[in-house]
């Protein structure tokens, strides 16, 4: 049976794959992340987002703790602040372009992550938090991640 991975490449087309992970002056690190990893430029013309409106930055799918594991993280990267409605509904479209292209797994890990490069008021971290800001995936929601400009993507896996 081929691996997620695998079932990912022939799903996806290879234009939208990226290597690093940045927009606008806004990059996460990739070192110390899962291995291997498919990351999906989801603002590419051949990724699997289409031409929908919304859409979050990236989709990241990795195999990880000797492949028993499968990591799937949408990332929304802002330079600037958050507006917090606005990263919510663009995680929340990462989620559903996952609901399609990543295989089922048993040990999946969802976590969406916005990352930003500004301050925060402390209101607006604890609005973000809230149960109602939560993304579905597969019949579960999951608190957004919060992670900023140059921090490492497995800073919010933790």
């Amino acid at each position: 049976m081929p691996s997620p991975l695998e079932q990912i490449d022939r799903k996806v087309k290879a234009g939208c794959l990226a290597c690093t992970c940045g927009k606008r002056g806004c990059d996460v690190g990739l070192g110390d992340a899962p291995q291997p990893f498919r990351l999906m430029d989801l603002d590419h013309a051949d990724s699997p987002a289409g031409a929908r409106a919304t859409r979050c930055d990236y989709l990241f799918v990795a195999e990880g703790d000797g492949d028993t594991r499968l990591y799937v993280v949408p990332l929304e990267l802002k330079s600037g602040g958050l507006n917090i409605g606005k990263v919510r509904s663009q995680l929340e479209a990462g989620a559903r372009i996952a609901e399609r292209v990543v295989p089922r797994s048993p040990a999946t890990r969802f976590v969406p992550v916005a990352v930003h490069g500004g301050d925060i008021p402390r209101k607006k971290i604890t609005d973000l938090f809230k149960s109602e800001n939560s993304i579905p995936f597969r019949n579960d929601h999951y608190r957004i991640r919060l992670i900023r400009c140059g921090d490492s993507l497995s800073q919010a896996l933790r």
